[in-house]
Formats: structure tokens, sequence, C-alpha cells
């Protein structure tokens, strides 16, 4: 845990990440990664401040089961999509204990 939360402090490297994710998704009008400024340092990281609905609690329960299922898809496919972009990312945590 207190390594997991070294890194979610280490701005630059979150950065990168946000980066390369952004550069995954840019394509699909679905999502929206915020950018990055180019100065963040591992003290400051300055990104897009992104408007959005959280789909959770009683947005989910306003939605139609249509509405749901494209919410859903959206996200599984995010998942099963980014696999490989999350490992070249992230490493292989199974192997490392973490």
């Amino acid at each position: 845990m207190k390594n997991e939360l070294a890194d979610e402090c280490a701005y630059t490297r979150e950065a990168s990440f946000l980066q390369r994710f952004r550069a995954f998704l840019e394509n699909d009008p679905r999502f929206h990664v915020p950018w990055v400024w180019e100065g963040s340092t591992d003290q400051v990281l300055v990104m897009e401040r992104v408007a959005g609905t959280s789909v959770g609690g009683n947005v989910i329960e306003g939605l139609s089961q249509n509405e749901r299922d494209v919410v859903c898809y959206s996200f599984r496919w995010t998942l099963s999509g980014c696999g490989a972009l999350l490992t070249a990312i992230f490493g292989d945590r199974s192997r490392s204990g973490s």
C-alpha cells in the first residue's frame, strides 16, 4: 500500500500514464481523457478540468436500460481494449505481488 501511495504521488509518472492513456483513446468519441500540461513536475500535476457526470448513485438510477447498457459496454470495451496498454504502463503487478 505504501508503494502504491508513493506511485500515486509521483506526478510526472502519473502525467506520463495519462498521456499514454489519452493517446490510446484519442480517436474514440465516447471518451475524453484530460490533457496534461508539459510543465507538470513531481510536486505539481496540471491537467485539464473536465466537466462530467458520474454514472454512480442517483444518476445511474435515472438512466434507461439502453443508456445503462451503453455505459456498461463502453466501460467493458475500455477495460478489455486497454489490457495490453495497462500492462505496458504499470507492468505485470501480479508477478510483483502488488
